[in-house]
């Protein structure tokens, strides 16, 4: 409905008033003009698509051409050397350890913010992420160094259940914390360390981090992601019949 509204301020008239040519005047002018992107696009034809179809009744024939183009792009890659440039200007320790498992893990951020202390089996050497995307948990590969980091980390808090907790103003709240560090401090803290690193490539974010992520089991380091890596979960069962779903074991060299 906002949508159909918005072209009906464009159009000036109502909409049920806006004609086809207007519509189709009012769709160029947002792409061409503002600018707007695909999936922008999508979003605003299907809304005004639904509300003259179904509601208004208007069979148009420019709903049967109209269609908003997927996009491709090729994601930012960053080169090992790289990321210890942006790890290393990270000045607070918590964020740094964030980061650091953030890459060695390959988490999503959300993920990594709410880690808890159980979650870590330095038995087997993986962590457990509970409710990833889709809403689905699986173990991930827990290197011996990024233990070493963790439990460092904790070290400096002893919260008895977050791993990253929230800090607080002056700092000191992590241990009675029963949130966990804000998603605007992680991110901003990596965009301060790309500066710092003279990061010019576009496009990097601490998503970019997991999508490179080195993972090693074992002292032995699995290949790293390529940018026309298969993007697919492996999944094996080991030989507890715990099903497993290490991220991107298997990839594919450019």
């Amino acid at each position: 409905m906002r949508c159909a509204c918005c072209a009906s301020s464009t159009a000036i008239s109502p909409p049920e008033a806006i004609t086809e040519a207007e519509l189709e005047t009012y769709f160029l002018h947002r792409k061409k003009v503002d600018g707007w992107s695909s999936n922008t696009m999508r979003i605003c034809y299907c809304g005004i698509r639904f509300y003259f179809v179904k509601v208004l009744g208007r069979d148009w024939n420019l709903f049967n051409i109209l269609r908003a183009k997927n996009e491709s792009r090729l994601p930012a890659v960053l080169s090992r050397e790289e990321v210890q440039r942006i790890l290393a200007c990270v000045r607070t320790a918590h964020n740094r350890a964030f980061l650091t498992t953030v890459y060695a893990c390959g988490l999503r951020l959300q993920e990594a913010q709410y880690l808890e202390v159980s979650d870590i089996d330095s038995t087997r050497m993986v962590i457990h992420v509970h409710r990833g995307k889709g809403a689905k948990d699986r173990f991930v590969p827990l290197p011996h160094a990024t233990l070493a980091v963790l439990r460092s980390h904790w070290r400096s808090h002893r919260n008895p259940r977050l791993l990253f907790p929230a800090c607080g103003r002056d700092g000191r709240q992590a241990a009675q914390a029963t949130t966990p560090m804000a998603k605007s401090s992680v991110q901003g803290a990596f965009r301060h360390a790309k500066r710092q690193a003279e990061i010019g490539k576009r496009s990097v974010s601490v998503y970019t981090l997991r999508h490179y992520a080195e993972i090693g089991i074992g002292g032995t380091a699995l290949p790293r992601i390529c940018c026309n890596q298969a993007m697919t979960y492996a999944r094996c069962r080991n030989c507890s019949g715990i099903r497993m779903c290490p991220r991107r074991w298997f990839t594919r060299m450019c």
